[in-house]
């Protein structure tokens, strides 16, 4: 079996540097995040295009990095 990632998905420190830790802006980004979520999925399971996939993942990635630090 492969080795599991045991890193966390959400890092509250690092949306909190983002929001000047406030939890009324976090609960709106991560809501906007979630309520974006599966229209990027489904985008993303079924492109037009490379160019397409290319730009929803490039979304996606840009959605997620206030909710945990990109490595």
């Amino acid at each position: 079996m492969g080795k599991v990632n045991s890193a966390p998905v959400f890092d509250q420190e690092h949306l909190a540097r983002y929001t000047m830790a406030s939890v009324d802006l976090e609960r709106e980004i991560v809501g906007l995040f979630l309520n974006q979520l599966p229209d990027l999925l489904s985008h993303l399971k079924a492109p037009a295009d490379a160019k397409e996939w290319k730009l929803f993942t490039h979304t996606l990635k840009g959605s997620a990095k206030p909710l945990a630090p990109c490595k």
